[in-house]
Formats: structure tokens, C-alpha cells, sequence
């Protein structure tokens, strides 16, 4: 069994450097998506989101560490996403989650609420876990640390992951009637990132439903816009 640790300490001085960009792609727009032991299972689709009041595991991941419907806790507060949507919670739990790497980790105990949606994430690690780590979350080195009892220990943001994530959440399913527009000027050039009054161009899923349209920004191009059409087609 997994013990929690206390409360970690709070008396460490956290900084980051110009030695914490040291792996990380930039200039970059990645989510901060990380690897997290849950209850014994590693998990590399967290996402850790300081806006997030709760913590939240998706009823996919929950069935595949097969912790049993039965340890689930009723609640009766609904859960709203940032559009106003309503998502029914199928209950809470309580599980170990540990980070970073021994001896600078830390195990605390984190709430769960488990809601069956389909989401490009497996869990989301809210504000009250962070908070009670002690942790401080630079996006720009895409590293969290966090206090322990053997120094700071640290995390880094996974951006193949991140990436591979924001698109499995572009991607529409096959059986709704889309039409949204994306733009992803990620691997423009500079002076062209967050120009979003530029020209759309249409891209067809289907080859037998002209109905099933996205369109993506005129200024991806070259491989990126390729992978990206042939994602969005697979």
C-alpha cells in the first residue's frame, strides 16, 4: 500500500533559469502534460491545469485500472466545462498519486471527480493538488516543481504527448455533422503566429459526405498541413 507523504515543506526557495529550457522546443504553445503514478499506474496523459478547481479522471482510464465502480463515492454537485456545458459525475475517489523521481518525490492523496466523457486527456490535475504540493508551474520551461523532503523535485512537461493530445481534440467523430474552423500556425514563421484573420481553407473528411468540412488556416504549410490533413482524415 502506498503511503502519502505529510504535507510537503514549504521553506525551499523555487526558481527557474535559462538551464530549465534545456529539452524544450520553442518558441512553443504546448499544455503542460506530464506523467503521474496513480495508484501504481503510470499515467502520461495528465494534464496539470492551475485554472482547474478540481481534479478529474475520465471514466476510459478509470475502467482500464479497474478500480471497481463500487469504491465510487456519490456527489451530487454537477460539473460545468468552460462553454457552460453540464457533465454528469459518476462519483468520486480518493487515490495515491505520486510525483516526481525518488528521493525527490512526493505522494499525496488526490480527489478525483469521475466523469464519463470523451476527452484527449486521462486525467487533470486541478488547483487543490497543486496547491497542496507546493507546486509552482512555469509553462514557458514546461516544468512544475515542488517541494520534498530531500529538496526540490521537479517534472517536465512532455510536449510529443501535448501535441499528439491537442490534436486527438481537433479531430471530429465520424458520425457528427461538423463545421468548425481551425487554425494551427504553430510552425509558421514568427511574424506570421496569431494572425487569425487570415484566409481559411476547406478540407473534405469524407470523400462520399461533402457535409463533413473543417477548415484550416491558409498559412500552414509543408509537412505540418499534411500531417494535420491526413490526421483529420484517418
Amino acid at each position: 500500500m502506498v503511503r502519502p507523504d505529510k504535507r510537503p515543506r514549504t521553506d525551499q526557495v523555487i526558481t527557474f533559469t535559462n538551464a530549465d529550457y534545456d529539452g524544450v522546443q520553442t518558441p512553443h504553445d504546448d499544455a503542460m502534460v506530464v506523467t503521474l503514478t496513480v495508484a501504481k499506474f503510470d499515467d502520461k496523459r495528465v494534464l496539470i491545469d492551475n485554472g482547474s478547481s478540481v481534479n478529474i479522471m475520465f471514466y476510459d482510464i478509470f475502467e482500464k485500472m479497474k478500480l471497481g465502480t463500487g469504491r465510487l463515492k456519490p456527489i451530487d454537485s454537477p460539473l460545468y466545462g468552460f462553454s457552460g456545458e453540464r457533465a454528469h459525475v459518476e462519483g468520486t475517489i480518493e487515490l495515491p498519486g505520486t510525483v516526481g523521481i525518488a528521493p525527490r518525490q512526493s505522494t499525496i492523496m488526490v480527489r478525483f471527480l469521475i466523469v464519463k466523457l470523451p476527452y484527449a486527456y486521462n486525467v487533470i490535475i486541478g488547483s487543490p493538488s497543486l496547491n497542496f504540493l507546493g507546486a509552482v508551474v512555469s509553462t514557458p520551461h514546461l516544468k512544475m516543481k515542488f517541494p520534498t523532503n530531500s529538496g526540490v523535485g521537479e517534472i517536465r512537461g512532455d510536449q510529443k504527448v501535448a501535441r499528439q493530445c491537442y490534436l486527438t481534440a481537433l479531430k471530429p467523430k465520424a458520425n457528427e455533422n461538423m463545421h468548425i474552423e481551425v487554425q494551427d500556425v504553430r510552425d509558421s514563421a514568427p511574424d506570421q503566429r496569431g494572425k487569425l484573420g487570415d484566409k481559411l481553407t476547406p478540407i473534405q473528411l469524407f470523400s462520399n459526405d461533402q457535409s463533413k468540412v473543417v477548415y484550416i488556416g491558409s498559412l500552414l504549410e509543408g509537412n505540418a498541413r499534411s500531417q494535420l490533413e491526413d490526421f483529420l482524415r484517418s
